[in-house]
């Protein structure tokens, strides 16, 4: 096939075909799953993949995490989770400029997660009191999910005063 390449898509794949005579689909099925089985051994040396970062920030390592979730922001930045995870260590760890700008990155890549709006608002406000950032943020996360938050509600009335 002639496709176009990207940093998202490559037309290039490998497939495996095999069959097998005389046998109905759950024996097939069962072989599909040894080959998966014996492949991730092979990779990860069990069949259980852990998310690193996350693992690391329920067993409180926080450093870990920020390195494992640096390391897959660098490889994709479009993941507004792990964005979003790595941006509220980061506030977490008072480094409330990194976190908004890693905030806003995320949201070059991903303008319609609310998530990174409403954390982007709050450390906007709260911790670098950057009211007209907050608004905007604050805003946009009410328009994204489209439900009747009064808590943001007051808020951005809040702001809006504050700014006049």
């Amino acid at each position: 096939r002639n496709e176009g390449i990207d940093r998202t898509h490559n037309p290039e794949f490998s497939a495996l075909e095999f069959y097998q005579a005389y046998v109905d689909y759950t024996k097939i099925m069962h072989h599909t799953e040894k080959i998966c089985e014996r492949c991730a051994l092979a990779v990860n040396g069990k069949t259980k993949f852990e998310y690193e970062g996350r693992t690391a920030f329920e067993e409180g390592r926080k450093g870990t995490a920020v390195k494992a979730w640096r390391k897959a922001v660098e490889l994709d930045p479009t993941n507004a989770v792990t964005v979003n995870n790595l941006a509220l260590v980061l506030k977490d760890q008072h480094r409330f400029a990194e976190a908004a700008k890693l905030l806003e990155t995320g949201l070059a890549h991903s303008p319609d997660v609310a998530e990174l709006h409403f954390n982007l608002a709050v450390i906007a406000e709260l911790y670098l009191l950057d009211l007209e950032t907050a608004l905007v943020h604050y805003s946009r996360y009410r328009e994204l999910t489209e439900e009747d938050d009064q808590q943001v509600a007051g808020w951005i009335a809040d702001l809006e005063r504050r700014l006049e």
